[in-house]
């Protein structure tokens, strides 16, 4: 071989050489920004930082089915600048978004290509379902995933928003940090179809914060009908171990299960009560009875509840409350107090004061219709009863403002006050005198068992010429329609006081006829 043909070869194996050192020189790829979907119309927009290359024939970018093993297919050509592109997801051959969707750019120069299909970002796909117990729609997602200026390091997600679509406009549900990938949402009301997408937001290459959203996905809520009113409406004393509470309840719903909390503060901690639960509603008006011991003597506050399959409460009533009322007694008085009723959605009308005396009927003494306070206070003077038996009992009512059904009302516990028995007995008396008060003899008794009293007069035989058990008869000094003799007569009086303990007493007195 000639030394000619020998410098050829030498020239045309360096030149290879150089050739390939030239095809191996890496190609900055351009950066992809963020990838979206847009939820309502399923576009797409992916924006990308061009290359840093100072020549470069083209931009291409690639939709990326498996980024695992990256291959592309381009979607469209560009110039090399920072650009964003939108298209449909049809573009793809798609319907509709159905899963992630990743996208890189890629530059060619020369004939050679930065190779940067490995570092796409990938769309976040979310999907939702429908739980029943508890009721709720639970959003799961895939990740968002890109690079950092390094082209290797992940994306740091700074949170995902769940927002929800209604009628029109989005509305932000709640935001859960970059590393978690779903959201629980409780339903209470309203069963249908329930839209959902993710947004997510991290930092990109060049400090910039960047969104992207995911695909529209729905779910269909099927919820039982929720009661339309549960209603606490009063409560009544029976006896001071027995409270009757009322409550109303929508028996339309698919809901049938009920029960009543009870709290002795407000606010405070509502615990349920074991009488209160009510397994199946059969009738929209409920009573229950607290039997705690001395349940009427201690203020305490009661609601009740709608509960549903779960064991969810759905609903709960407004709170009532119990009337209690206090009594301390005085010289020919009582002092009644009471606390106010908790809470009619009009408030209260008025409050009305009963008293009975002997276990006779109540009637009204007194009507409060000044409702604002927090507490109430009533003295009772008893000069114009006092003779009309030894204990007075009472107790209080509330009326609802605005309500005219009578049958609810709110009533205390009743209390009850044992005066000291008085008894007063004249030492003469004149049937002729001009004075009428003068003109009859009795006893003036107070406090005092009138179903017990008995009252008579002897003459100085001890014949017994006068009797009654009528505490206001008084005898006007005859005897079968004949004026008796002037002189001194007996007189008898027994009875049983406020404590049951038989009571006599029994001495003389004198008739006159002349005054002086």
């Amino acid at each position: 071989m000639k030394l000619s043909q020998v410098k050829q070869i030498i020239v045309a194996f360096a030149f290879s050489i150089i050739s390939s050192q030239v095809l191996a020189v890496y190609i900055n790829p351009p950066s992809i920004l963020y990838a979206s979907v847009n939820p309502l119309t399923n576009d797409i927009t992916v924006a990308w930082q061009k290359s840093p290359e100072p020549i470069v024939d083209s931009l291409v970018l690639f939709y990326v089915p498996n980024p695992v093993n990256p291959s592309g297919n381009p979607i469209k050509s560009f110039q090399n600048k920072s650009d964003t592109y939108t298209f449909n997801v049809t573009e793809l051959g798609m319907t509709t978004v159905a899963s992630q969707l990743s996208f890189a750019a890629d530059v060619f120069t020369g004939g050679n290509k930065s190779a940067s299909l490995d570092q796409s970002h990938t769309t976040v796909f979310a999907r939702s379902s429908f739980q029943i117990c508890p009721s709720r729609n639970v959003i799961s997602w895939t990740a968002y995933h890109g690079f950092q200026t390094d082209k290797k390091t992940p994306l740091q997600i700074t949170r995902y928003t769940v927002y929800q679509y209604i009628n029109g406009n989005s509305v932000p549900i709640d935001s859960v940090l970059g590393n978690v990938l779903s959201l629980s949402i409780p339903i209470n009301r309203g069963a249908g179809d329930y839209s959902y997408y993710v947004e997510t937001e991290f930092i990109d290459i060049n400090g910039n914060t960047e969104k992207s959203t995911s695909n529209m996905t729905t779910v269909t809520a099927v919820l039982p009908k929720y009661p339309s009113f549960i209603t606490g409406n009063f409560s009544q004393a029976i006896s001071n171990d027995s409270l009757l509470l009322s409550f109303s309840v929508d028996l339309t719903s698919d809901i049938s299960h009920f029960q009543v909390y009870k709290s002795d503060t407000l606010p405070g901690l509502f615990t349920p009560m074991a009488s209160g639960n009510i397994a199946k509603a059969a009738k929209q008006d409920l009573v229950i009875y607290d039997t705690t011991n001395a349940v009427s003597l201690h203020r305490n506050y009661y609601k009740i509840a709608a509960v549903d399959a779960c064991g969810d409460t759905v609903l709960s009533s407004n709170i009532i409350s119990n009337i209690v009322a206090y009594a301390k007694k005085s010289d020919n008085s009582n002092v009644i107090s009471w606390n106010s009723f908790i809470q009619w959605t009009n408030g209260v009308e008025q409050y009305d004061l009963y008293r009975s005396i002997d276990g006779e009927d109540a009637y009204v003494v007194y009507t409060e219709t000044k409702v604002n306070g927090k507490s109430f206070t009533y003295t009772d003077n008893l000069n114009g009863v006092s003779g009309n038996g030894s204990e007075q009992c009472y107790y209080a009512t509330a009326l609802p403002a605005g309500v005219k059904n009578v049958s609810i009302k709110s009533i205390s516990n009743k209390v009850c006050i044992k005066q000291e028995d008085k008894l007063f007995i004249p030492d003469a008396f004149n049937p002729l005198s001009k004075i009428d008060a003068n003109k009859t003899f009795r006893p003036i008794v107070a406090y005092i068992n009138t179903s017990t009293y008995k009252f008579t007069i002897f003459n100085r035989l001890s014949e017994p010429i006068f009797q009654t058990s009528d505490i206001n008869k008084a005898w006007d000094g005859t005897v079968k329609g004949e004026m008796v003799a002037e002189g001194t007569y007996i007189y008898d009086v027994k009875y049983k006081n406020s404590d049951g303990k038989s009571i006599e007493k029994r001495g003389t007195f004198y008739v006159v006829f002349n005054e002086k």
